[in-house]
């Protein structure tokens, strides 16, 4: 026939004077919501999605929760939990898997248990062929000698249920049945270039948990259109943050910037010369230490670093103790690394000096 429609009351006029087929009933089931009809089986938020848990022991098992699906067009519902033993295997790690099964000769969708032979590890496959048995996986497993599952859900989803969502499970969900984006599920990747405007963005929405670390970058930015009123309070914090992403132009006037320094080589800050160079990451560290004369004008003292520097940075180091009379002193260094500096301490006058202390600080500036 070319042309015919479905569910009229059977003997009346029209579509409905000769009773329609199973296999019109089924093939409009299938087209509406199976669209791979050889993954998709089940209807999720109804029951507990025919959810498959493995049972471990001596005599293993396999769960299947309640749940409803189609299998090839025919509908399947399961109220409880259904309980499915096997004898475990005797030779070696055994291959299963956990199909709902459409079985033309019985007239029946049931679950079944699919296995190997004992000690092959393979899962074994489905049948699929219409008229005569069709079957769709729900999990697949492995059981060791000992009884020890090791499972695997392979369930699909019914096509008009959640066609959307089990396209990424990253980035979407259902909660209560409704469709939305999962906190921390808007990463770089899903934003095209210059797709994140004012006009995209309510007042106060963009928070830390809806934004993923690192999920916003320039390129999916469009100028000026992240403003204050578009961020909740709280929203951008270090996670959010690409690593070295704020710099001295991002900071403010109010934050000092190294922004150039001079020298002999682009990467030893202690080589003299007058040529400009840029620096990269920089690091400053600094401390105070105290050191003691007895009966001498020079001490010496090895200071190392709390952490490396990438090259030989360059130190500044000074007494804080302004020295008495015609005694003072004075700091230098005379061997720097990228992880210890030696400075030299001595009195002014060039005269020795008995039990005094001295307290020098230093502060130490290099690349990272």
């Amino acid at each position: 026939m070319a042309e015919f429609s479905l569910f009229h009351t059977t003997g009346t006029s029209g579509d409905g004077a000769s009773p329609y087929t199973q296999a019109q009933v089924t093939d409009w089931i299938r087209r509406t919501f199976c669209k791979t009809p050889a993954s998709q089986c089940v209807h999720r938020g109804w029951g507990s999605d025919l959810a498959v848990s493995g049972v471990n022991g001596a005599s293993p098992s396999v769960n299947i929760a309640a749940g409803a699906g189609i299998v090839y067009g025919f509908p399947y519902e399961n109220t409880t939990t259904l309980n499915i033993p096997f004898t475990k295997p005797a030779v070696g790690t055994t291959g299963y898997r956990v199909v709902l099964q459409m079985n033309w000769t019985t007239h029946q969708v049931r679950t079944k248990l699919l296995s190997s032979a004992d000690g092959a590890s393979a899962i074994p496959a489905v049948t699929q062929s219409a008229g005569t048995l069709w079957e769709v996986s729900l999990a697949t497993f492995t059981c060791t000698t000992g009884g020890v599952i090791t499972l695997t859900d392979t369930r699909g989803y019914l096509s008009a249920t959640v066609d959307a969502a089990t396209a990424d499970g990253s980035t979407l969900e259902i909660v209560s049945g409704i469709l939305r984006v999962k906190d921390l599920g808007v990463t770089q990747a899903k934003l095209a270039l210059l797709s994140v405007g004012t006009g995209q963005l309510i007042d106060a929405n963009v928070t830390q948990a809806k934004m993923a670390a690192n999920s916003v970058g320039t390129s999916q930015l469009i100028d000026a259109n992240v403003t204050q009123a578009k961020l909740a309070l709280l929203a951008v914090g270090t996670a959010q943050l690409a690593a070295d992403s704020v710099d001295d132009t991002k900071a403010g006037n109010r934050v000092p910037q190294f922004y150039r320094r001079q020298g002999g080589s682009a990467t030893d800050w202690n080589s003299p010369g007058t040529t400009t160079q840029t620096p990269g990451a920089v690091r400053v560290q600094g401390g105070v230490f105290r050191q003691n004369f007895a009966s001498a004008n020079t001490v010496n003292t090895l200071i190392t670093f709390p952490v490396a520097f990438g090259q030989p940075p360059i130190v500044i180091a000074f007494p804080l103790t302004p020295g008495t009379g015609t005694t003072h002193f004075h700091t230098s260094g005379n061997g720097i690394t990228a992880s210890t500096a030696a400075l030299t301490t001595r009195t002014t006058d060039g005269n020795p000096i008995t039990n005094s202390q001295v307290d020098i600080a230093w502060i130490a500036i290099g690349p990272e």
